[in-house]
This record gives C-alpha cells, structure tokens and sequence, in this order.
C-alpha cells in the first residue's frame, strides 16, 4: 500500500506542477519609436508603462494596450505616410519567445489591421501609417508566448492528474492481494 501511496503522490505532483508560462510581467521590456527616437525602458507591472506625447501603452501579461488619451492635443489624428513603428522589445531576453500577436476584438481604430503589426521572437512591432484615431480608441494586442497552451488545443482537465493518481493506488492494491 506504501507503494500505491507513494505513486499516487508521484502522479499527484506531476500533475500539479506544469510550468508557468512567461508572459511580460515583471519582465523589462524597451519602448522605441522609429521616426521619433522615443526610447524607453520599463519592467512591466500594474498600471501604465510609458506614456509618450498623450499616448499611454498599458502592457499586461499577454497584452500590450497602446491608449490614445487625447492625440497631439487635437481632436484627432491620422497618421498618414511613414508615421513610424512602435517596437516592444524584450532587450534582456528572459521572456519565453513570442510565437503569436492577433489583433484584439476590442481595438477601436480606423485603417488598422493585421498589416500594421509583426513580430520575432522578442519584438513585436505596430507601424502607425494611415491610421486614424479619435480621443480614447485603443490598440489591443494579445501576445502568444512560446511557453503557451496552443489555442487550437483543449487544455488537460485538472481532475485528470488525480484521477490517474486514483487508477494507479487501485491497480497496486488490487495486485497486492492477488
């Protein structure tokens, strides 16, 4: 039965600790602008980021928030031509590597889509050119990490670890008196 135990407990752990995967929290991340020479170094926790001429870039754990209060002190803004690129970068390379950025749902911008935003694995970028934007519209980005569960692929139920913990002790016992 000490055998059973020590197994269930075995499979128990396995089952309980997978690893976390990396996201952005707590980790430092660079800000740079292209046409501007905006650079700036923040480690990512609660609240804002950077904050860059009524531009507030808010990122969370898989997501980056790129918040335009107030554009420029006007009403609006399009960035028309070349405006330039946003570069979130992992400049000390402890994030696990990015692997995936969808636009979010919840982006609220005109002329901006998947054509505006690319990545390697410790960069994501978003290029401002002809988008138009009102007081308060967002840019909403959800960063994969390497470490992540693919999206395509159903997660492994929690009870699973215990209930093969519980096959396990069973079959020992059953074994043990045979």
């Amino acid at each position: 039965m000490r055998i059973a135990a020590a197994l269930s407990s075995i499979v128990l752990m396995a089952g309980l600790a997978l690893p976390a995967a990396a996201g952005y929290i707590g980790h430092p991340v660079h800000l740079g602008l292209s046409n501007t020479g905006v650079s700036q170094n923040a480690t990512v926790g609660p609240g804002i980021e950077f904050n860059e001429r009524d531009t507030l870039f808010d990122l969370s754990d898989r997501q980056i928030d790129i918040f335009f209060s107030f554009p420029f002190g006007g009403t609006s803004v399009h960035y028309g031509g070349s405006y330039g690129t946003y570069q979130f970068y992992d400049y000390t390379g402890t994030i696990d590597g990015i692997v995936g950025v969808t636009i979010d749902p919840a982006t609220l911008a005109s002329n901006f889509g998947a054509g505006n935003v690319f990545f390697d694995s410790e960069s994501v970028y978003v290029t401002m050119s002809d988008v138009g934007l009102l007081p308060g519209w967002h840019i909403i980005l959800d960063v994969r990490f390497a470490g992540d569960p693919d999206p395509g692929q159903a997660p492994l139920p929690p009870t699973l670890p215990l209930f093969a913990a519980a096959l396990g002790a069973l079959a020992v016992s059953l074994r043990r008196r045979a």
